[in-house]
């Protein structure tokens, strides 16, 4: 393995790592309120506009609701980690590039002093 791939991998699982952390601190929460908005709305979609006060204790109703909850915040982990570890992946690239044309340069200037 090349040095700018090894920097690519080790960067990009810095970057999930970061994502993580992210996706801790901004993303669990507002994956939950937006799926659970989004549950309510399909609810009354399917059901009803009235249909939360009339079915407020159904179990349909809140299962639909704790499922979209569940999909806002695994929509919200799957894109916090796939963007940074994509980020570091990228940024690790361009510091393996930029490390081996040093390299190149570092050796062909020993070379050159043969």
């Amino acid at each position: 393995m090349t040095l700018r791939q090894e920097l690519a991998k080790k960067s990009a699982l810095v970057g999930a790592g970061a994502g993580l952390v992210f996706y801790a601190l901004f993303g669990l929460m507002q994956g939950a309120l937006l799926g659970g908005t989004a549950g309510i709305l399909f609810t009354n979609w399917v059901f009803g506009p009235g249909a939360m006060a009339v079915m407020a204790g159904e179990l349909i109703t809140r299962a639909i609701i704790a499922g979209a909850m569940l999909a806002g915040v695994l929509v919200s982990l799957v894109m916090s980690v796939t963007i940074t570890a994509t980020a570091g992946y990228i940024l690790g690239s361009i510091l393996g590039v930029m490390a081996g044309e040093r390299e190149t340069a570092e050796a062909g200037l020993g070379a050159a002093k043969r």
